[in-house]
């Protein structure tokens, strides 16, 4: 009876987020089905779509780019050199990091605040209900034709036509969604919860260089086990036949030209995605886990959670390592800024690395 009384309760005060969850099945239906299109006044162009090919020079040509002084071909060769010495070295941190935790000593320091947050995961679906509520109403009021309509408003003119080619509304994409997440963090941390934001979040600028610097050992630690992973990945890729998935920003550091562009790319890449990726899945979500199933399940099923945004199958396990770290560090550490660090420097590093061999292709 109790459980009857919780449901009713429960579906009572959630009447919008359930008429929210009706009203996006109809909207996905209407979409699916082709009945909502481009409005008349914008043009989304499907922009040349390729496969990322490997035109990757031989080891010799490589060699001979290094004499000639090729930047490519050198910066090839310290990323290289990199790698193995992060390799060599998370290896070693990792013994260290064992070695200590067999003594029952931490050697992870405390740098953020340590308190239950006061959101549940009731709050967290909530703001995931609204997230998805917001993207369709931006597409129905592109669709319909509002947005063009609203531009020849303020251009005071009738035959406006705006033409965004695919990477251009990938980039539109980007703004929208990160807008809205960060918005729906401050509405439910500040204004629904009266807290404040970077703190709750366990952002410190104070600890700033501590948590940049654990970040960084961490990242480092991690090497070994992301060789592992991928390893695994690519075996299991070829066992059950799965061709890796085409990543549509292989085509923009492929084919892009416009500066502009490129480097809106990579700061979102490189900089604001990991920072609102953490700021919801460690600072926003995992919390919301934890008092629900504990510090274990929560690390793990955050994890998947945030491997499984990223849609692909060879990058699951990896990422799904990544999050474990993520989670884990940010658990001991009670700093965001830690885990934002390490998700700065593998998005920056995979970049750099796509950069290089653009260059080297070309």
């Amino acid at each position: 009876m109790h459980t009857k009384d919780t449901r009713i309760s429960f579906f009572r005060h959630n009447k919008l987020y359930l008429i929210l969850i009706i009203l996006l099945i109809a909207f996905n239906y209407l979409i699916n089905s082709a009945w909502l299109t481009n409005s008349p006044g914008i043009i989304f162009e499907g922009g040349q779509v390729v496969e990322w090919k490997d035109e990757f020079p031989s080891e010799e040509a490589v060699k001979d780019l290094i004499l000639e002084g090729n930047i490519y071909a050198w910066g090839l060769f310290g990323i290289t050199f990199l790698i193995v010495l992060g390799f060599v070295g998370g290896i070693v941190l990792d013994v260290i990091y064992f070695v200590f935790r067999s003594r029952k000593r931490d050697i992870v320091p405390r740098l953020g605040d340590s308190k239950e947050k006061l959101w549940s995961l009731a709050d967290v679906v909530r703001a995931v209900i609204l997230y998805f509520s917001f993207l369709a109403i931006i597409r129905l009021f592109f669709a319909s034709g509002s947005f063009c309509l609203l531009i020849r408003f303020f251009l005071r003119s009738q035959d406006t036509i705006i033409i965004l080619d695919s990477f251009e509304g990938m980039a539109l994409g980007f703004t929208l969604s990160y807008s809205i997440i960060a918005l729906l963090l401050i509405y439910f941390i500040t204004f629904k919860y009266k807290q404040s934001f970077f703190k709750s979040l366990g952002i410190n600028i104070k600890s700033f260089i501590r948590s940049a610097l654990l970040g960084l050992a961490s990242y480092i630690s991690y090497l070994p086990f992301l060789f592992i992973a991928l390893l695994i990945s690519l075996g299991l890729s070829d066992f059950f036949k799965i061709a890796p998935e085409e990543n549509p920003l292989l085509n923009v550091f492929s084919i892009e030209g416009r500066p502009w562009l490129l480097f809106y790319f990579v700061l979102c890449i490189c900089l604001v995605g990991p920072i609102i990726e953490e700021l919801f899945f460690r600072g926003f979500l995992y919390p919301a886990l934890r008092k629900k199933i504990g510090t274990f399940l929560s690390i793990l099923v955050s994890s998947a959670l945030f491997s499984l945004l990223h849609m692909t199958f060879v990058g699951f396990l990896p990422i799904f390592f990544l999050g474990i770290l993520l989670a884990y560090i940010y658990e001991k550490s009670g700093s965001l800024l830690s885990s934002i660090t390490i998700h700065i420097i593998h998005n920056s590093s995979i970049t750099l690395f796509l950069f290089i061999v653009k260059g080297l292709s070309n």
